[in-house]
Order: structure tokens, then C-alpha cells, then sequence
């Protein structure tokens, strides 16, 4: 990202940050630009979205539609007087608490994510590693097993796991073991972020116990965030600080999709197929661009012949893993660059009552 762009974005965030009411007009061109849909996302994350007016009959893409639900839409091609209807719910908009717009649904997810950040080592750069709960291939199981070891040489990364099989377990177990030699501290690298408990039974995916509850993973440490998957879905990207996939299916590309809308760097081991090669059923609800869009666009700091690696099908196991710490060590270094200051909806947080 050149500094143009960079200073471009800081002063969006500031803009945003000052609003008291963000008013986004949907027209057919703002909704093919991944530009505008990315500030879309980021103020109906942070700020008071009260308005949307659609221009156009298009289909509203699927990462702005479940966000859309708290605003009030005023479409102006059915109505001749569309003009007074958006001056009277602005007026009605601006006249009611600032947390109006997100009810309890995302004042708990924000009360969630300050809690799971206080549960995590504040200094680490916290990695998310997830995919295919049932590995397909003995290729993308040492890849898996590659990319925990090479981790595990980075002493300012910490490992963390949404508690299922397959992909996530192994990474977790290879940064664990791969760490024991250089361990210089006693504190924990890896961590699993699961719910307190599910009415669906995810068994066969991920450590859950007959009565619902998640838990009993054999290595590293348990964190309890949320009373449902949704709810710790809806935390992990605004937590996690980049993720890296390998293989996955649509709840996979989900999670991930809310790391591209959150402005989190995603790292796809391309060559392993499925959800990391932007390979999902559209009809799930997923964005088909917001994956694919990654490819050709690697992380700020990133070098193409190292992105190239994580495409190439040729590629050793033992490769991707080296390239994977590589850009692991990039972005984390063009993080350190950007200003730390936590958003203002963060810092009003508090225990509710």
C-alpha cells in the first residue's frame, strides 16, 4: 500500500470515527466497488448506521446484507418523495441513543471481544490458523504440520484455534511441540476460543462433550467466549490478527470472509484446494469475490514470489511452511507500523449491570 493510500484510509477511519450518523447510498456502481463495500462494513461495525438508500433493484452483496438489519432503508426508486422521507429519519435517527443501532446483539459482541482480549497475551501477535476439520490429503497434513512447526520459531506469535479437528488441531499440535525446544517463558503459545456451549451437535468437528459444552483439548489452554458458535464467530475476526487457511468448506469461508470485512490480513494455502482456492457454494451466503479477491492481492509487506509459493501445487510441504512464516513475519511488522489506538466503541465498554 503506497503512503498515499495509507494516509487515505487513516483520515476514512477519522472521518468515521467523528460521525454521528453514517448515511450509505447504495447505487450499482458502490456495490461492484470492494472499496466502498469495505468502508461500508467497517462503519456498520463501529459506528451508527441509521440510513441506507437504495438506488438501484440490485442484490445487495451478502457481507453488507446481515449488517443492513439495524439500518432504516429508504429506496428511492419506488417513491416520488423519498427526498422528505430521508430528512424525517434522519432527524428521527439522530434524536435517539448512539446505541441504538446495535441493541444487544452487538453490545455483547463488543463486551465479548473486550473480554477475550484481556484473556490473551496483550503483546503477541495473535495468528488464526483454521480449515477442513477432516484433512483430505496427506500433502495438506504435512502442510499443516510445516506451518505449526515454522510458527513455533517465531516467539512473538500465539497460536489460536476455534477448538475443531483436522486443520486446526494439527497446527496447534506442532506449534505446541515445535515451541518446547525454544520455549524461553512459561506462558502458554497456543489457545482455543470456543463457546460456552451448543445446541448443535458439532461432535464430529470439534471438542464437544455429549451435554453441548466445549472443552477437554489436550493441548494448550481453553478460553470460554460466547453462548453459541454465532456468538464467538461474531468475535474471533475483530480479535485474531491474521488467518491463515488451509483447505475449509462454507463455515470455514465464512469465518474468514469476516476477517476480509474486519481489514485483517488472511493468508490461504491456495494449492491445498476447496475454501483456500475460493472453491464455495455461493448459495450458502458467502461472497463469491470475497475469497478470490484475496488471491491476487497478497497482504501489505508481501512479496509476490512468496504469495506465488502458496499457489504453485509444486510447492514442497516444507516450502509453504517457510513462505507462511515469512508473511506472518511481514504483516506483523507492517502492524507495528499502523497506529494502535483502539476504536472509541472499544474504549466505552464496560461490564453491564
Amino acid at each position: 500500500m503506497s503512503a498515499k493510500d495509507s494516509n487515505r484510509k487513516n483520515e476514512f477511519r477519522r472521518q468515521a470515527q467523528r460521525a454521528e450518523l453514517v448515511l450509505l447510498v447504495l447505487s450499482e456502481t458502490y456495490m461492484q466497488s470492494r472499496a466502498s463495500q469495505q468502508q461500508a462494513c467497517y462503519c456498520l461495525l463501529r459506528k451508527k448506521v441509521g440510513l441506507v438508500v437504495s438506488c438501484t433493484d440490485k442484490e445487495v452483496p451478502v457481507s453488507l446484507q446481515k449488517r443492513l438489519q439495524f439500518a432504516s432503508l429508504v429506496v428511492k426508486y419506488e417513491s416520488d418523495s423519498w427526498e422528505s422521507r430521508l430528512l424525517e429519519q434522519m432527524k428521527k435517527v439522530l434524536k435517539q441513543p448512539e446505541k441504538r443501532v446495535f441493541e444487544t446483539l452487538t453490545e455483547d459482541t463488543t463486551f465479548l471481544e473486550a473480554r477475550l482480549r484481556t484473556q490473551l497475551p496483550g503483546a503477541d501477535f495473535k495468528v488464526y490458523v483454521t480449515g477442513g476439520t477432516r484433512v483430505t490429503s496427506k500433502r495438506s497434513e504435512s502442510i499443516c504440520c510445516a506451518i505449526g512447526q515454522e510458527l513455533a520459531l517465531l516467539k512473538f506469535v500465539s497460536l489460536c484455534t476455534c477448538g475443531f479437528y483436522g486443520v486446526e488441531e494439527l497446527g496447534g499440535q506442532e506449534l505446541q511441540r515445535g515451541a518446547l525446544p525454544h520455549r524461553e517463558r512459561p506462558a502458554p503459545r497456543v489457545f482455543h476460543v470456543v463457546p460456552e456451549r451448543d445446541k448443535k451437535d458439532w461432535s464430529k468437528k470439534a471438542y464437544q462433550r455429549p451435554d453441548g459444552t466445549f472443552g477437554g483439548i489436550p493441548h494448550g489452554q481453553v478460553k470460554i467466549v460466547g453462548s453459541s458458535m454465532a456468538e464467538r464467530d461474531s468475535v474471533i475476526a475483530r480479535v485474531f490478527q491474521v488467518c491463515i487457511l488451509v483447505e475449509g468448506d462454507e463455515c470455514t469461508a465464512r469465518r474468514v470472509g469476516e476477517f476480509v470485512w474486519n481489514d485483517k490480513p488472511v493468508i490461504p494455502v491456495f494449492c491445498t484446494g476447496k475454501a483456500a482456492a475460493g472453491e464455495h457454494n455461493s448459495s450458502t451466503g458467502v461472497d463469491s469475490t470475497t475469497l478470490r479477491s484475496i488471491c491476487e492481492n497478497p497482504p501489505p509487506g508481501v512479496d509476490c514470489n512468496t504469495w506465488f509459493l502458496l499457489k504453485n501445487s509444486s510447492s514442497s510441504p516444507e516450502d509453504i511452511g517457510k513462505a507462511v512464516r515469512k508473511i506472518v513475519t511481514n504483516v506483523y511488522r507492517q502492524t507495528k507500523k499502523r497506529p494502535t489506538e483502539l476504536p472509541e466503541v472499544l474504549k466505552k465498554v464496560s461490564r453491564p449491570g
